[in-house]
């Protein structure tokens, strides 16, 4: 992956992506019937919320990938100071949030492609644990 294929997204795409994540984080909410937060807390319940809707709706919406893809973005932008960008270094521009590791540069964060794979292969691609793993790795030295 070349820096050139890594663009930030503009400001206005920015602010879209923070709404759409509040809009995941509103639901959250009412789906736990507490306050989510953009934590470790916050992902393990969009697995929950994820798990509970594909048993009846094994197919999601776009709208609703990319609201939880958003809200898995917002976590790791805030706790990792990351930023949305697009990668366009495959054929298919991928959108995600590129963080900046300890030591090692930059890492590419393929938040939406990570939903995907939740949605495609239940648990076993868990978010909060992909958030773990991924964080282990953004700190390391």
């Amino acid at each position: 992956m070349s820096k050139q294929s890594i663009r930030f997204l503009p400001p206005t795409e920015n602010r879209q992506m923070e709404h759409l994540a509040e809009r995941a984080r509103l639901s959250l909410n009412r789906f736990a019937r507490a306050e989510a937060e953009y934590n470790s807390s916050g992902v393990q319940l969009l697995d929950e919320w994820i798990d509970r809707h594909t048993r009846q709706f094994p197919h999601p919406n776009q709208t609703l990938l990319t609201l939880w893809g958003a809200f898995l973005g917002q976590v790791f932008r805030q706790r990792y100071n990351g930023d949305w960008a697009v990668d366009k270094s495959t054929k298919k521009p991928r959108l995600g949030i590129l963080c900046p590791r300890a030591k090692h540069g930059l890492l590419f964060l393929d938040v939406m492609d990570q939903v995907e794979r939740r949605i495609n292969y239940g648990m076993r691609e868990s978010l909060a644990f992909y958030y773990t793993m991924k964080g282990i790795e953004l700190k390391e030295v």
